[in-house]
């Protein structure tokens, strides 16, 4: 499967949209970056996904 397969259910998205980076950590995100929600060894990258 890839990525743009995955992308085409969310409208929201641009598809074409430019990806400066790429974050686990949601600290480390600014504009233009992904941020993955996996879980850690401590807490789930879930938690803060409504933050970036």
């Amino acid at each position: 499967m890839k990525l743009s397969d995955l992308l085409t259910v969310l409208a929201c998205v641009k598809h074409d949209a430019e990806i400066t980076h790429i974050a686990l950590d949601s600290r480390e995100i600014s504009m233009g970056g992904v941020f993955f929600a996996v879980a850690g060894t401590e807490q789930h990258g879930l938690l803060y996904a409504e933050k970036v």
